[in-house]
């Protein structure tokens, strides 16, 4: 059965309409509680339901972020999945920004809404897609690790709010689950 964390998530989730603003939601809760794999599944039914069409997915680093693309991708490759939202069908397309200056996969639905994950070690400032779109929703999942010094922690806060909080607009929806890593975590602040 659900934990209560679980259901309250839920809830909210469900709840979530476009272009309505919501307070940033922080999911401090310790590990085994499922909290990325219920962001993952969040944006899965955000995309199916049409709630989101244009969503970042951050995490530190590369391996992180290729660890939630992945499990995104699954879902929604899923045959029953896409027998009840043919407009999630996925495919994996390179993205560029205009100078050039990096490139990223992300996951294009038939839709037209796009998951693009994201680093801080690599970050998009101001990011946007192609139709000049902003993020729409923005999860920061992953993003503190054991052993970070202070100095560095706001480094990556400094990023965070440079670059990848100003590549969405003031509506964009801002959800961070996250274990609460050391005191000084940016979970914590």
């Amino acid at each position: 059965p659900f934990t209560q964390y679980q259901k309250d998530f839920w809830e909210w989730g469900w709840a979530i309409q476009p272009k309505k603003y919501y307070r940033p939601r922080v999911e401090c809760h310790p590990r085994g509680v499922g909290k990325s794999t219920l962001a993952e599944a969040l944006v899965v039914s955000m995309v199916a339901r049409r709630k989101s069409n244009m969503i970042g997915y951050v995490s530190l680093n590369e391996t992180k972020a290729t660890k939630h693309f992945e499990s995104i991708k699954s879902m929604l490759e899923n045959p029953k999945f896409l027998e009840m939202y043919p407009h999630c069908k996925p495919k994996v397309q390179k993205l560029k920004d205009t100078a050039a200056q990096w490139s990223r996969e992300a996951i294009v639905l038939q839709s037209g809404a796009m998951i693009v994950p994201l680093t801080l070690q690599g970050s998009a400032r101001g990011w946007k897609s192609s139709s000049g779109e902003r993020f729409s929703t923005l999860v920061l999942d992953d993003i503190d690790e054991l052993g970070q010094s202070v100095e560095f922690t706001q480094k990556l806060i400094d990023i965070l709010k440079g670059e990848i909080l100003a590549a969405s607009h003031d509506t964009t929806l801002v959800l961070m689950p996250q274990n609460l890593i050391h005191r000084d975590a940016i979970c914590s602040q």
